[in-house]
């Protein structure tokens, strides 16, 4: 027995340590290599294999604060000193950093998280450094593959993308959201390995910029743009003169000589399989061009594209690779819409459209019913609908050669999910409905 009590963790080899250390917090790992010499060189092992920074992780030092009635994706508050510390041990391993919805912190939160941090650290740093540490430590990152900034602490002007684009030239995703950007970094954006494109809301964005990175990126398979103003500067001016006319199913040159250019880029982009134009200037016969030139297009979101009416739907109801749509918040699609819907999709996405009650319980069951392999489908804010039509869908599901379950988003409808229960194993209500996208690509 007396032996047993002196037994101690030093004991331990190397080997076991490191097991131990890998269950603990990143922030746990910053404390106990301090302890000594042996500690530090077997933490400095573990931080090798870090090679995510995601500020939505709290372990990471941000705080998610809870989500209000008004803001349903809060800021998180960065904790400027133990993202220092993580980014000096990490950043020549990192391959992604996400920093979305990251914002500087307030007064009243520094007294708390100077408490938490080491000793290495004082208050007057966390007053004035926070900025200033992130962003030269997100310079000295060269290997990173994977960029996501939104609504972030960071001040990612044009000349500080520029600087980081240099420094990582093996970036395959990159999504800018909310930023105010011109675009003249991208032209130091390699696009070698570039595959996934996605900028939303950023409205300055001058569309040079823009059509030169797409004419670029060879490989390319996911470009996702989204500007909320009425009148996107995206889209405003993409004018740029035709570069051929080559374009498949073009004729109408007193538009296309209008939008040709990011349009002519678009569909010039071979591997594409996502293409996301949300709110976008898109017009019937610009899809009719994207659907000719765009063989492997498997993601199509036009959401809220206003101009895009029954008429759009039909050139794109023979794309054979098609498997999700989203045409949400449309009002040009009326009723005889829901006939050009493509019969093998895995997603439709109807949210907030103008479908009348009378072709929705008709119409659409009669729909779901060709479609034998629909996996979700998504009627959020269709308030005509109630649980009598789920009913109807049950019995269609039921009844499919493909015992394929349904998930229905019905989020803001009238639909009554409690009263429903448990009614078919194959059907399942959704109040918050989430499209993955990217697991049918």
């Amino acid at each position: 027995m007396r032996v047993f009590n002196e037994i101690s963790i030093d004991s331990l080899n190397d080997d076991c340590l490191l097991l131990i250390f890998e269950l603990l917090s990143i922030q746990d790992r910053l404390k106990i290599e301090l302890v000594c010499q042996r500690w530090q060189k077997l933490c400095s092992l573990l931080w090798r294999k870090v090679h995510t920074f995601e500020a939505s992780c709290e372990e990471f030092g941000c705080i998610v604060p809870e989500a209000s009635e008004n803001d349903a994706l809060p800021a998180l508050v960065i904790n400027g000193p133990i993202c220092k510390q993580i980014f000096e041990k990490c950043y020549s391993n990192l391959r992604m950093v996400n920093l979305s919805r990251v914002e500087q912190p307030k007064t009243m939160n520094l007294t708390d998280m100077w408490h938490d941090c080491s000793n290495d650290f004082y208050h007057e740093e966390l007053l004035t450094g926070t900025l200033d540490h992130l962003k030269n430590l997100l310079l000295e990152c060269k290997n990173l593959e994977e960029l996501w900034m939104c609504r972030c602490v960071v001040n990612a002007d044009d000349e500080f993308l520029s600087k980081l684009f240099d420094n990582n030239r093996h970036l395959r995703k990159l999504m800018l959201i909310e930023l105010e950007l011109t675009g003249e970094c991208f032209s130091h954006l390699s696009t070698e390995f570039l595959k996934s494109f996605i900028i939303f809301d950023c409205v300055v964005l001058q569309p040079q910029y823009l059509n030169s990175t797409l004419s670029r990126a060879y490989k390319l398979h996911t470009l996702n743009l989204e500007c909320s103003d009425k009148d996107p500067q995206t889209w405003k001016v993409v004018n740029s003169p035709v570069l051929s006319c080559n374009l498949m199913g073009y004729n109408e040159i007193a538009e296309f000589d209008y939008r040709c250019g990011l349009l002519y880029n678009i569909c010039s982009v071979k591997n594409l399989t996502i293409l996301g134009l949300r709110n976008s200037d898109l017009t019937n016969n610009m899809l009719r061009i994207i659907s000719l030139s765009c063989a492997n297009l498997k993601v199509l979101d036009i959401d809220g594209c206003q101009k895009v009416s029954n008429v759009g739907l039909s050139y794109i109801q023979s794309m054979s690779n098609m498997k999700c749509l989203n045409i949400g918040s449309i009002d040009r699609i009326s009723n005889p819409g829901l006939l050009y819907i493509n019969k093998n999709l895995q997603v439709l996405r109807i949210p907030d459209t103008e479908f009348s009650e009378k072709a929705l319980v008709k119409l659409l069951p009669r729909l779901l019913q060709q479609m034998e392999v629909l996996e979700d489908l998504d009627i959020s804010r269709c308030m005509q609908l109630n649980n009598r039509f789920i009913e109807s869908v049950i019995d269609i599901v039921r009844l499919r050669r493909r015992t394929i379950p349904l998930e229905i988003g019905v989020q803001d409808t009238g639909v009554d999910i409690k009263l429903l229960g448990n009614i078919c194993p194959l059907v399942k209500l959704n109040d918050h409905y989430y499209a993955d996208y990217g697991k049918y690509c």
